[in-house]
């Protein structure tokens, strides 16, 4: 099925301005459950319109290559921020990038204003289109809930690891996520997903093979993918916790370069206040890589989002999953 005829089957959602925002917001919030991500076509192309339809869904969250109100720039022809090498960032070239979710490497506190709360990767992630490509650049999404429900019924050797703690670790710049699972609870009914197919990306000796296995039967199986040739003015949302998302490589022609921006909405869970145990607020420099990526509203998340499994399979992750990944042999 082609990303025309997907959209439309899959009631792309039509807002004639930011006015009429929250008459969409309910039937936004219902696709991001029930599909992990939605299309929402604006009535214009400007940075205003993404930046309300995120405040909408909740709290803001900056990141290292974004400006000021939290809108980073996905195109070749992105300006270097923040003394930043463009080349590390995918964002920033026209090659293919590799199915991911964003913020995999984030796991830490920040201080600001004497309050010290987590941070972590985002729980949204908005794509808004302001010029196409001609040629390539298709936006693709992948179901990890669809894959974990698939794993668990026919793999559930490789299910058990990629749902352990210590399987993956994640270090970019000066940034470390260590010894996390793939697939982590967050409650009873509900867990998230947190992965990259890239450099950042670093395995415990028993969890390639079930990696490499998630790769080439899931993440790179045609099946499990949706593909989105976004139209100027449209925004693609997606649930953080449970689709990755990647794009297409496309050409870098002068008068067709490909140009979208990103917002991403923080983790509710995020915006619990932390106390020190001796009631210091002395600041640490650990604190302060993360100050680009703080919060930019004070609006809290009301979204539950995630990937949630029925109660068989919930069984059969209370039966399987080990406290810690075993040593390979």
């Amino acid at each position: 099925m082609n990303s025309l005829s997907y959209l439309a089957t899959q009631n792309l959602l039509f807002c004639k301005g930011q006015e009429h925002l929250e008459t969409i917001l309910p039937a936004a919030r219902t696709q991001l459950k029930r599909h992990g991500h939605c299309v929402v076509q604006m009535g214009d192309l400007t940075e205003a319109s993404l930046i309300a339809l995120r405040n909408c869904l909740g709290r803001g969250q900056l990141h290292i290559r974004a400006s000021h109100n939290g809108v980073a720039t996905i195109s070749p022809s992105a300006l270097p921020t923040k003394t930043l090498d463009k080349s590390h960032y995918f964002a920033t070239n026209s090659r293919k990038h590799p199915p991911h979710t964003d913020g995999a490497y984030l796991n830490g506190f920040l201080l600001q204003d004497d309050v010290l709360t987590r941070v972590g990767p985002p729980a949204v992630v908005l794509i808004q289109c302001v010029r196409a490509s001609s040629n390539g650049g298709t936006n693709i999404v992948i179901d990890a809930q669809k894959i974990l429900r698939d794993l668990l019924i026919r793999t559930p050797e490789v299910a058990k690891i990629l749902l352990s703690p210590g399987c993956v670790s994640f270090c970019r710049d000066d940034h470390m996520a260590l010894d996390l699972p793939v697939y982590e609870r967050l409650s009873v009914d509900r867990w998230r997903l947190r992965f990259r197919c890239d450099e950042t990306v670093y395995l415990s000796e028993g969890a390639y093979d079930a990696i490499q296995h998630l790769h080439d039967h899931y993440l790179s199986n045609v099946h499990y993918q949706k593909h989105f040739d976004l139209q100027e003015g449209q925004i693609l949302l997606l649930d953080n916790f449970r689709v990755l998302h990647d794009w297409e490589a496309f050409s870098l022609d002068a008068e067709d370069n490909r140009f979208f921006r990103r917002a991403c909405v923080q983790d509710d869970n995020n915006s619990q206040v932390l106390f020190n145990y001796c009631n210091s607020s002395r600041n640490c420099r650990a604190f302060e890589r993360y100050a680009f990526y703080g919060a930019t509203t004070k609006l809290d998340c009301l979204l539950d989002l995630g990937i949630r499994l029925p109660r068989h399979l919930r069984t059969m992750v209370d039966e399987q999953v080990s406290p810690a990944l075993p040593k390979a042999a």
